[in-house]
């Protein structure tokens, strides 16, 4: 893996294959995380977005998303602001 794509969608695996052909890399799911309300979900995004180094891929490499992306290291960060903010994975 080179990053980690976070973000919102409605059904993840469209989501994966619309980014997957535009994408210079493979984009695979690793988890999704469901949340019962918009805000708590837009919630983790934006903290996500404000508390982790992003942008690591160019728009060139990912035109769809790259804004959402991030190292590899920060997984466990992630999982964490999702989870504090009442995502379940599923």
């Amino acid at each position: 893996p080179v990053a980690l794509k976070f973000g919102i969608a409605k059904n993840s695996a469209t989501r994966v294959g619309s980014q997957n052909k535009k994408s210079t890399y493979i984009v695979e799911n690793y988890a999704v995380w469901y949340f019962t309300d918009v805000f708590s979900c837009k919630d983790a995004e934006r903290v996500c977005k404000q508390t982790l180094l992003c942008g690591i891929l160019s728009k060139l490499e990912m035109p769809d998303g790259h804004s959402e992306t991030t190292s590899v290291l920060n997984l466990e960060k992630i999982i964490q602001i999702y989870e504090s903010r009442g995502g379940v994975r599923g």
